[in-house]
């Protein structure tokens, strides 16, 4: 028996803008470790996950790198980009 996956984000939408969606997407394979885009990178894609979990990964001044977030089948993975590029910053 095959087990229906979900994501809560795309399950909340309405029947609409839900079937809309599944039908411009595709299910992916996603291996452990599978880098979705390198900082400062526009996504060329949303990852609505089913099943595990993605982490966001800050790199820090000193060459290191420290995890700031995780998302999981709640979420859209590239969600902060599709609202697009941050205004500059003034002083």
């Amino acid at each position: 028996m095959q087990t229906l996956r979900h994501n809560r984000l795309l399950d909340s939408l309405s029947h609409g803008c839900h079937e809309a969606l599944v039908a411009a997407s595709r299910d992916v394979d996603l291996p452990v470790r599978t880098q979705l885009y390198l900082p400062e990178e526009m996504p060329q894609y949303g990852y609505f996950l089913t099943t595990g979990i993605a982490s966001i990964v800050a790199s820090l001044d000193d060459g290191g790198t420290a995890e700031v977030g995780v998302i999981g089948s709640e979420g859209l993975v590239g969600a902060f980009h599709i609202l697009g590029p941050l205004p500059p910053l003034t002083e």
